[in-house]
């Protein structure tokens, strides 16, 4: 069994951030990196930190009220798509 954590990639990272509505700045706001090193990210452009990617993915799968993004793996180990699930839900059900 293997820790590796696969990276998503640029086109992931635009689907989801679509999926989510969010644009580059709310997106870098929400996973705590700079814009310019998430806009060159989706553009495919250098070599982003292995930090940074985490970061970014980490945000898209922890969404917000609308929703939160999975990363949908293929086979062979790469990441394959995105899809839209409902939010993480924290409030005790049907307490108050």
């Amino acid at each position: 069994m293997s820790d590796e954590v696969i990276l998503a990639t640029p086109r992931q990272i635009r689907a989801g951030r679509a999926l989510m509505d969010w644009n580059q700045t709310e997106l870098a706001e929400a996973a705590d990196v700079g814009w310019a090193p998430l806009a060159r990210l989706e553009q495919g452009k250098g070599i982003a930190r292995r930090s940074t990617i985490l970061r970014i993915q980490a945000a898209l799968e922890k969404g917000d009220e609308s929703g939160r993004i999975e990363f949908i793996p293929a086979a062979g180990g790469k990441l394959e798509g995105v899809r839209l699930l409902p939010p993480l839900t924290t409030e005790p059900s049907g307490k108050e």
